[in-house]
């Protein structure tokens, strides 16, 4: 179970700092209810510390995603908690940007097999 008071500032800053629209900030809470308990502790001491955790996932931070990437952090945070829960989707999306993609195993092994053919 998520801590209310950090899922009411994270909406607020979603809504208030950002300026997100209802329907985003919706979508968005719903990933952060679904985020794994490492990634949310990490999001909120975020939002209370400005701290980024050091930790790598899929060789990635959230920092990485941030600079690199000119992700806002809430949706770099989803995303390393996308990147655990499914990684070869994520990491798929993250290089191929536009493109929205969800796999089933098969395709899922598919994919990874022809990255192997291209070593």
């Amino acid at each position: 179970m998520k801590d209310e008071q950090a899922l009411n500032d994270i909406r607020d800053y979603l809504e208030n700092t950002l300026r997100y629209s209802g329907n985003t900030v919706d979508q968005m809470m719903n990933s952060i209810q679904e985020m794994d308990d490492i990634t949310f502790q990490w999001l909120t001491r975020w939002r209370e510390e400005g701290i980024y955790p050091d930790e790598r996932v899929e060789e990635v931070t959230v920092r990485e995603l941030v600079n690199r990437l000119n992700m806002e952090p809430v949706n770099a945070f989803i995303t390393i908690s996308w990147l655990r829960r499914s990684p070869d989707e994520a990491k798929y999306a993250l290089t191929h940007p536009g493109n929205s993609l969800e796999l089933d195993e098969e395709q899922r092994q598919e994919l990874l097999e022809e990255g192997e053919d291209d070593d």
